[in-house]
């Protein structure tokens, strides 16, 4: 990032550090801080979207990257769209320091046009006994529907190299050789599953080529469905 923002003359970076979208990994504890200090060095802003925190599947999830800022360069974000409804657009941010006060004052401009029975709805959420019980029923249902689908990944898939995600509902599948995702994307899109195309995930050219395959929405079993159809698709794309 250091030399990211020497060369653009940039003041703000946009990253997930705790869970990634699409890869599900999160920044490594010791890379951390030297993050923090180059956004120091440079005086610039670090907008975390902690997008998956509550959304938490088998393992624990790093602490928010604010937890280590002591200079006030990074603000947090978050929404209650992903752990409780689409239709739910309310999100929150964390920030300190002259930044806070910066964002606070543009906060109450925004509050002015957010629908009130919208934020009524998430303070209820939040501060309701009925939150920390439907962050887990979510966890139980999509931990069984990421498993059912890691396993019908190494039925049908070659390799399967993906990473178990360990918080959201993506999976990260490396596509097999002479199989580029976009064409992919296209003709599943045509058979009725969507993709992510994993080129548009990429800032620069892509490190390889892979795929981006969501489970929140799909029972076990549609899911499991989908990747057979996905499968057909791979080998006729593959064939072209």
């Amino acid at each position: 990032m250091d030399a990211a923002f020497a060369r653009t003359g940039a003041r703000l970076a946009y990253l997930q550090s705790a869970v990634n979208n699409p890869t599900g990994l999160s920044l490594h504890p010791e890379r951390r801080r030297p993050l923090l200090e180059v956004a120091r060095r440079h005086r610039a802003l670090v907008v975390d979207d902690d997008w998956a925190r509550h959304i938490r599947l088998d393992a624990p999830v790093p602490p928010p990257l604010i937890a280590d800022d002591v200079h006030g360069h990074v603000i947090h974000i978050s929404s209650l769209a992903k752990p409780v409804a689409p239709s739910l657009r309310v999100g929150f941010l964390a920030a300190r320091g002259p930044v806070l006060a910066r964002l606070h004052t543009a906060v109450v401009t925004n509050q002015l046009f957010v629908a009130r029975p919208l934020q009524e709805v998430a303070l209820e959420f939040l501060t309701s006994a009925e939150w920390p019980r439907h962050t887990g029923r979510l966890s139980r249902t999509l931990v069984a529907r990421r498993d059912a689908l890691l396993a019908q990944v190494r039925r049908v898939w070659p390799d399967g190299d993906v990473t178990p995600p360990r918080a959201g509902f993506h999976l990260w599948l490396a596509c097999p050789r002479g199989v580029e995702p976009g064409p992919l994307a296209r003709d599943a899109q045509r058979a009725g599953i969507t993709i992510g195309d994993g080129d548009a995930y990429f800032v620069g050219e892509p490190a390889d080529a892979r795929i981006r395959i969501s489970f929140s929405a799909t029972s076990e079993r549609q899911a499991a469905d989908a990747l057979v159809t996905l499968a057909t698709v791979r080998d006729s794309v593959a064939v072209q």
